[in-house]
This record gives C-alpha cells, structure tokens and sequence, in this order.
C-alpha cells in the first residue's frame, strides 16, 4: 500500500513538471510571436487620444467689440458686446448677460470703435450690407470711400486636418481659417481686386485710371497699405 501511495505522488510530480514546462513554451512562442509581428497583425493598434475638435474661430473679431448698429428701419443702437459670425451671417450681441443673433439681411451696417493700444485714438471700422450685381448679400468693410471706394469682406473655410500617425506629423483637427478679400467699387458694379498685378492690370483693363496706374507703378497688391495708396491716387 506503501508503495502504490509513492508511486501516485511520483505521478503527480511528473505531470506537474510537464504541464508547468508546456505553460512555459506556450508563453514564449506567444511573446516570440508578437516581438516577430506588428501590433496590428496581433490585433493591437495605435490610439491617438489628442483632441479632435476643430480649431479657430467662426467669429470676424478676436474679442467682443462695441459700438453701433443701424437697423432697416435707420434706428441707430448703441452696442456693449457684439461680435459677427462669418459661418452664419449674423451680428451676435450680448444683451443682459443674453446672447441674441440678428441676421445680416435684418440691419443694414454696424461700427466698432476702440481705442487702440498703440496710438491711444479711438478707432472705427465700418462694415456695411452689400448687394452686389450678382444679387449676392455679404458683408463689407469699408477702408476708402469715393467715385472708387475700396471694401474689405470676409470669408472663413475649413482646412483639414493632415494628421499622419505612422510618423507622428501633421495636424488632428481641422482648423478654421479667416480669408480677406479686397473688393473695389466703381459705378455700382464690384470686382474683386487680384492679388497678383499683372493679374489686375488684366482685370481693370476697362478701367483706364487703375490699369494706367497698375502699370507704372509696382504695388503689393496683399498688402493694405498699397491698396489705399492707389485709391487715395484715384479719388484724387
């Protein structure tokens, strides 16, 4: 009986051995196997856990401005908190802690006046509802008026997101960009006015006073400062 006992627990050890050393071996073949593979042939991948709301602003102002409003009916308001939605063309206004929308079709311009930082006067823009030959509604600023007057508006698009995880670049959320336009008026009709010169000498081609003075003198036609010198020049 002694014996039959020895023998058992003789057994048992032996097959313990065994499956603790094929326990052992599986492990290694699964820790072999992935090291051998990449993460998602083993069904693992990558997480980006960054944020993908988008970026920027649907807004044309940074902060909240203040100023005036002139409706369709030619009441002027006084203004604390306002702001405009380029996405929705909409006047924003903060009244009694309340956000209200105006639509743009619903007034016909506002202003804003601040005093600036760096020259300590007060400063007005003026944006006015246009209606162009197209019948299109939009937004205008106002820079020079005249015979020529010269508009800023304001359009917004999305840029999307060029993220690239295999090599950890680009950008994960769309982002909104703010695009200016520069905008000339003469006898009621509007036309864009290009950013390359030569484009611009071709396009006012009709218009003698401005392509004379495109070809005789090189503007940047990008930047703001050059477009109010040519129309200070043509409303001379």
């Amino acid at each position: 009986m002694k014996l039959l006992l020895n023998i058992f627990i003789i057994l048992v050890f032996v097959l313990s051995c065994t499956y603790l050393s094929a326990q052992n071996r599986n492990s290694e073949g699964l820790i072999e196997a992935a090291n051998n593979q990449n993460l998602a042939q083993v069904g693992i991948s990558t997480f980006d856990s960054r944020d993908r709301t988008i970026d920027g602003s649907v807004f044309l102002f940074d902060d909240w401005e203040k100023g005036s409003i002139v409706l369709n009916n030619g009441k002027e308001l006084t203004l604390e908190m306002f702001n405009y939605n380029l996405e929705a063309n909409q006047l924003v206004v903060v009244l009694e802690g309340k956000k209200m929308a105006l639509p743009l079709v619903e007034f016909q311009l506002f202003k804003t006046n601040k005093v600036s930082k760096t020259t300590f006067q007060e400063e007005v823009r003026n944006f006015k509802r246009i209606v162009d030959q197209k019948r299109a509604i939009r937004l205008y600023e106002q820079l020079i008026d005249g015979d020529y007057a010269l508009y800023r508006s304001y359009d917004i698009e999305v840029k999307k997101a060029n993220y690239n995880p295999a090599v950890d670049v680009g950008t994960v959320k769309d982002q909104l960009v703010k695009k200016e336009i520069f905008v000339l008026q003469y006898e009621d009709q509007f036309y864009v006015v290009p950013k390359s010169r030569k484009k611009a000498i071709k396009e006012f081609s009709q218009i003698k006073r401005v392509s004379s003075y495109l070809q005789k003198n090189k503007l940047n036609l990008k930047e703001e400062a050059d477009l109010i010198a040519l129309f200070d020049y043509l409303n001379k």
